[in-house]
């Protein structure tokens, strides 16, 4: 790399005693230059340094440390020659520069030089001081577990000069988010996530922290992390809700999905959707009188026809809701059956989000004439600018293909005229789940059923694709699970969540030999230069303690950003002495990518003999950066019928 330096010169006379005693004008000149790398050469320190160095601060220290002639501050450019003249005394003296991204020595301290010298009468030094680029705090992107410990550290300068501070958004807070030693840079995280509670977020927004590094002699901040607080992967769900209403459950309640996404947070609130009487129900998160949490009645979204059902959500990052669901007229009664694809969408205007939802066309082939859809799943691109949505979809020919439209959200036009159609095979392709990475990576699953019955090379195939452009085009789809054996084998309703860059996540029921034993089963596939690849199959050990074969369930899984995989599921096993099922909710996650996961974890309270009995099914998982859980599901406690709507979200504190 190219190294251009621009010189600054400093003529510093120092103040010499002689015969005349204190206070003559007899002066030695000292001369000191300093040598500072251009911005270009620094992009490895990751600053904001594009606009280069715009000022130098220039000060003179005794051998106590106090000022010794007081500090200069000048605005230069490249190749600028700068003199400033001190008067020093004699003795032992460090001359300090600094040089800053902004005019009149503020911005950001991109390089910081010293040198001793002793100054004595009669000599004519010549000083250099070779400057070094200030690195940055370390680590540059810090997490700790809460109640753990994190070492800081400042590369590129003395530690003796470096002071250490923590601030915390809002700043009443402050109490809770740990200590930090001024000195040493030692953190130690508090035994509990901090989070900001108020009326627009009622469970809660993970307190913003900055860590700030500081130069002790001059109090300029050097820099700037945010620290995140993470859990401990011991999930403790000390709040549950009932999200339907006392009385207001329906044998039809359910939260199923494609992909199981009825649930999302945003910025201190969780948003959910479920059918209920053949209609999509919505509901969110509100703080109730007694300062807890609680949720809004909920509303019933507009479809066409006399039934709607399948709703998946999503939100982009600016909060905007979208909900999409299957709607026609699919039963007896009907003049004619048609099943279409609903989209609708909540914008936030000014932050604030609108009453109402609107709907947004999809296509004149997704009209009331077109092909049967089902199972819609949808999801939105990193900077909000395309709205995803994907279904299978029944040509007239008994098999389903995989179409998928892209809307700009903004002003409800359609990128696609009309749906694209991603896969169309011999087999019948069908339970589609999508998602979008943060480099704008499209990654799209489904199920290719064998509708021959037979042992064909792809019968019964869990397929993943990859769009490296947007949503432009879609890669040749990749099969996760090995062909089977036994064509009675059945693999279904897959989950998917894109992860660091390059990595997928994905999770469905695996029943290998047709005897309806269905085993939640995980994979991670990789995008490399030659494709996707996946690895090997991941299964998760029971729950309850019986001797009897167990069901894991309509899957949902996470990501948090980090390195924690996060996956929901529903365990059913028949219990022989008492003659009856026994259900429960659980989570289980892995701290390392996928890699390994953790043992599972109740989700749900209500594991006592009594309840155990009673039905629970199709959960549904959310995840904030800190690792919080949030989960709904459909619950029939308390009875045959009817059935309910339960959320539950994990490191909540009591109040």
């Amino acid at each position: 790399m190219k190294r251009s330096y621009f010189f600054i010169v400093f003529s510093l006379f120092a103040l010499t005693a002689c015969s005349g005693g204190a206070g003559s004008d007899s002066h030695t000149p000292v001369s000191v230059s300093m040598k500072i790398p251009s911005a270009s050469s620094v992009s490895a320190v990751e600053k904001p340094v594009s606009e280069g160095v715009a000022s130098i601060e220039a000060r003179v220290l005794n051998s106590a440390g106090s000022s010794a002639a007081g500090s200069e501050k000048r605005d230069v450019a490249p190749n600028d020659e700068v003199v400033i003249d001190f008067e020093v005394p004699l003795g032992q003296m460090t001359f300090i520069v600094e040089a800053f991204s902004e005019k009149n020595s503020q911005g950001t301290l991109l390089f910081r030089g010293e040198k001793t010298e002793n100054i004595v009468s009669g000599n004519t030094p010549s000083i250099v001081i070779e400057m070094q680029a200030v690195g940055g705090i370390l680590p540059q992107n810090p997490a700790v577990v809460k109640g753990e410990s994190l070492q800081f550290s400042m590369s590129g300068i003395d530690p003796s000069q470096v002071g250490w501070r923590l601030k915390s958004t809002p700043s009443r807070l402050e109490n809770s988010i740990g200590t930090l030693d001024e000195t040493t840079g030692f953190y130690q995280a508090p035994l509990a996530i901090p989070y900001d509670f108020s009326a627009t977020r009622p469970i809660g927004l993970p307190v913003m922290i900055d860590v700030e590094a500081f130069d002790i002699s001059s109090s300029k901040i050097l820099d700037v992390v945010s620290l995140k607080i993470l859990s401990d992967g011991k999930f403790d769900f000390n709040l549950r809700n009932q999200i339907t209403p006392p009385g207001t459950g329906s044998g039809s309640t359910r939260s199923l999905s494609a992909g199981q996404r009825n649930i999302v947070y945003y910025q201190g609130n969780a948003y959910a959707v479920w059918e209920q009487g053949g209609k999509i129900l919505f509901s969110e998160t509100v703080l109730a009188s007694n300062g807890t949490p609680s949720w809004a009645d909920p509303l019933v979204l507009p479809g066409v026809g006399f039934t709607q059902k399948s709703a998946a959500i999503a939100v982009d990052l600016k909060g905007n809701l979208y909900v999409a669901f299957i709607s026609g007229c699919f039963r007896t009664g009907c003049d004619s059956s048609f099943q279409k694809v609903v989209l609708l969408v909540r914008k936030v205007v000014d932050g604030v989000p609108e009453a109402d939802f609107t709907q947004i066309s999809l296509g004149d082939a997704n009209d009331d004439t077109g092909p049967l859809s089902q199972n819609p799943t949808l999801a939105v691109s990193p900077d909000g600018a395309i709205v995803f949505v994907a279904w299978s979809a029944e040509p007239g020919d008994g098999g389903n293909d995989i179409l998928l439209q892209r809307v700009n959200p903004v002003d409800g036009t359609k990128i696609d005229e009309d749906p694209k159609l991603i896969i169309s095979t011999a087999e019948s392709d069908e339970q589609p789940t999508m998602g979008v990475a943060k480099d704008g990576n499209v990654f799209l699953a489904w199920i290719e059923v064998d509708r021959n019955g037979s042992s064909a090379p792809n019968s019964n195939a869990v397929m993943v694709a990859v769009s490296l452009n947007g949503g432009g085009r879609f890669e040749q789809p990749v099969q996760v699970n090995e062909p089977p054996t036994d064509f009675r084998t059945i693999d279904r309703r897959p989950s998917l969540v894109p992860g660091e860059a390059g990595v997928v996540h994905i999770v469905w029921e695996k029943d290998v030999v047709g005897d309806s034993i269905f085993l939640a089963t995980y994979n991670k596939g990789v995008l490399g230069t030659d494709g996707l690849k996946f690895g090997e199959d991941q299964q998760f050990p029971r729950f309850f303690d019986l001797n009897r074969s167990y069901n894991h369930l309509n899957p949902s899984i996470a990501w948090d950003g980090d390195k924690g995989v996060y996956i929901v599921l529903k365990e059913i096993v028949f219990d022989a002495v008492n003659e009856q099922f026994k259900h429960g909710i659980f989570l289980t996650k892995s701290a390392d990518n996928g890699a390994t996961f953790g043992p599972l974890q109740p989700v749900d309270d209500n594991l006592d003999d009594a309840q155990k009995t009673k039905f629970k099914d199709w959960p549904s998982i959310a995840v904030d950066e800190t690792g919080r859980v949030f989960v709904v599901w459909t619950d029939q406690r308390g009875g045959v019928a009817p059935r309910y709507i339960w959320f539950a979200v994990s490191e909540f504190p009591l109040l």
